[in-house]
């Protein structure tokens, strides 16, 4: 949906988090409302790699999550395949993982997020779903991230966020400071790069310029 700034100022008065995954409004329009730029690009992350990472018993915890469900619910996606992945990034470092956390910063930035993970001053929301990963997911995902960049006061050069639906995953970074959100074109697919998804996380986590 194509609307002038103060048409979309009018429609998302009373958004919450999930109103803007159903949004037809285009998301350039939607941040535009907030003062921030969108920028999409595959991005080539400066990774600090350990290698001694071993996900192989997270492979199979997966892998045999598969025969039993088909993670056709947001709830079954999130409980197989993400829960796990976050248990594991607890056992590699410390973390604090915030379930279904509710933040405000407005009425028009307001709602629950899936899963909020904080380790010292970093941040990353993950957002499961169960469809529409690619608009929807990504729109509301932007739309909680720039929640978070209003509501945190630290002086972290960038924020970042996943979307999943289990078993495909993307990322988003905030540059806080130039105020635009960077949309990761590349498609992460478990198991088969699942250690990179760990890989990436844990540098998110524990670096604040993985992104250059």
């Amino acid at each position: 949906m194509i609307l002038n700034r103060k048409q979309v100022e009018k429609e998302i008065t009373n958004y919450s988090f999930s109103d803007y995954f159903k949004s037809n409004i285009h998301t350039e329009s939607l941040i535009e409302v907030f003062d921030y730029k969108h920028k999409r690009e595959f991005v080539k992350y400066n990774l600090k790699l350990d290698e001694n990472l071993d996900i192989e018993d997270l492979k199979k915890t997966i892998k045999q999550a598969s025969k039993f469900s088909k993670f056709e619910t947001e709830m079954s996606r999130r409980e197989f395949i993400v829960s796990p992945i976050l248990f594991k990034l607890s056992y590699l470092i410390d973390i604090q993982v915030h379930s279904e956390e509710n933040i405000y910063y407005s009425e028009n930035l307001r709602g629950k997020l899936d899963y909020l993970i904080e380790a010292k001053t970093q941040f990353i929301i993950i957002e499961a779903k169960n469809n529409d990963l690619e608009v929807g997911g990504f729109k509301q995902l932007t739309m909680e991230l720039i929640a978070l960049d209003k509501i945190i006061e630290n002086n972290n050069e960038f924020l970042y966020g996943a979307v999943t639906m289990g078993t495909e995953w993307g990322f988003l970074i905030l540059d806080r400071k130039n105020k635009i959100i960077i949309r990761d074109l590349t498609k992460y697919i478990v198991p088969d790069r699942l250690n990179e998804i760990i890989t990436i996380l844990l540098n998110m986590l524990e670096n604040n310029k993985i992104y250059i």
